[in-house]
């Protein structure tokens, strides 16, 4: 009897660790389900989720002095993204961990500023903690963490009546998931970069957006500059060559390159601890394509001949050797790219004639001549749905671009530009 019963209970005690796991990795009952349904082969893996820490004490940053329950939360995030990283699961590197600070105007007066110094100070406490349960150097070096605070802009309870309801704003939500959808890439992208959006972003204390404006404003006048020599240059049938921004400008170059750089790994990461390509890729493809686009006030759509500058800055930075590996591997998209905005973006031709689908990938160039029409002359107001791109016409663009040489690259900007210029 003894012996007949052996395999049944050990096969309870079996059931009985795997809910034990689940339970740690944060899987439900819903996801257990689906589990056993597939069978004993298939690995368990979790997915995306959103966990928010709270009850952190006042002026207080430290997470051993929050409730247990609180605590555990972290334990359970820890517990995921360990699971993620079994064979056979999507991994979930990408980590917003977003602090808060009830509202203080008493300590904000007296000390201004603090409301975002704590909230961050406690988005930081919560990173920590979370690599030190994770205990895998491995698995949490391969982490894109995008870490902020907002202060007290986003209080559960704008009047908290009692110390729980302060408590509750006192908190850190975590948000897990593989990567940003291509939505939240540009969103955020906006947010750190486009001034009237830095101007308003939360994360950001008032020296700091006064900061990041002044560097965006002077590297877009010499971005503007660059774009103009080059479009000049196509017309003739020449390559702009190679050259290093200014003395003057390295410093605001480096800054606003770490600045993109970081959000791309935040924000795209690989799993292993840089920039997923093929996502970096197909979010600019679907930029500026206009498939992104809320169609009004140019929402997440280019800003028109703007557009030219993101291939303009990663040549500024490889030319001016910052951060010059990691441009190197994107400028290929944001060339390529150049080829499906001008399609969507550019002036309609004049009436009767209807709007062109973009022409054939490697169609022949216009001839060289006098600009037809100016870079500034594309508008996100220009958008029609006639000039995007399909499936097979963006496939066609990746097997162009594919294995390009930095030659064959400021080769294919200039055609770029003279096509934006110059065609019919």
């Amino acid at each position: 009897m003894a012996i007949d019963s052996r395999p049944s209970l050990l096969a309870e005690l079996e059931e009985e660790l795997e809910e034990e796991y689940l339970l740690a990795t944060g899987l439900g009952a819903a996801e257990l389900e689906t589990l056993w349904e597939q069978g004993p082969s298939t690995p368990v893996c979790p997915g995306p989720t959103r966990e928010i820490v709270s009850r952190f004490r006042r002026y207080s940053n430290a997470v051993g002095l929050i409730p247990a329950d609180e605590r555990n939360k972290l334990k359970t995030i820890s517990a995921r993204i360990v699971a993620s990283y079994k064979p056979g699961c999507q991994r979930l590197p990408r980590l917003r961990v977003t602090g808060h600070a009830d509202p203080d105007p008493a300590r904000e007066r007296s000390e201004p500023g603090f409301e975002l110094l704590i909230s961050r100070q406690r988005a930081l406490a919560v990173q920590q903690e979370i690599v030190k349960l994770i205990n895998n150097q491995d698995i949490s070096s391969r982490l894109a963490f995008d870490r902020r605070g907002v202060g007290a802009s986003a209080p559960v309870f704008l009047k908290p009546a009692n110390e729980r309801e302060r408590e509750m704003n006192r908190r850190v939500e975590i948000d897990l998931a593989s990567s940003c959808t291509c939505t939240e890439f540009f969103e955020e992208y906006d947010k750190r970069t486009f001034p009237s959006d830095v101007r308003t972003n939360p994360t950001l204390t008032q020296s700091e957006r006064t900061f990041r404006i002044a560097d965006v404003t002077t590297m877009v006048g010499e971005l503007l500059t660059r774009r103009e020599r080059r479009a000049a240059a196509s017309l003739q049938g020449n390559i702009l060559p190679s050259a290093s921004t200014s003395t003057a400008l390295i410093p605001v170059a480096r800054r606003l390159s770490a600045v993109q750089v970081n959000l791309f790994r935040q924000c795209l990461p690989d799993g292993a601890g840089g920039i997923n390509l093929t996502s970096f890729q197909n979010c600019f493809e679907q930029f500026a394509n206009g498939e992104l686009r809320l169609g009004r006030d140019g929402l997440r759509e280019p800003d028109g001949g703007f557009y030219f500058l993101f291939a303009e800055f990663a040549f500024l930075c490889i030319d001016s050797v910052i951060q010059a590996a990691i441009w190197t591997r994107l400028l290929k998209y944001l060339v390529q790219t150049e080829e499906i905005f001008m399609h969507v973006y550019r002036p309609a031709p004049a009436a009767p004639a209807p709007f062109p689908a973009p022409p054939a990938v490697n169609a022949p160039l216009p001839a060289q001549g006098p600009a037809i029409r100016g870079l500034d002359s594309y508008d996100y107001r220009n958008f029609n749905a006639a000039g995007q791109s399909d499936a097979n016409h963006k496939a066609a663009l990746r097997r162009k671009y594919d294995g390009m040489s930095l030659a064959q690259l400021r080769l294919a900007a200039r055609d770029n530009m003279l096509r934006a210029q110059r065609m019919l």
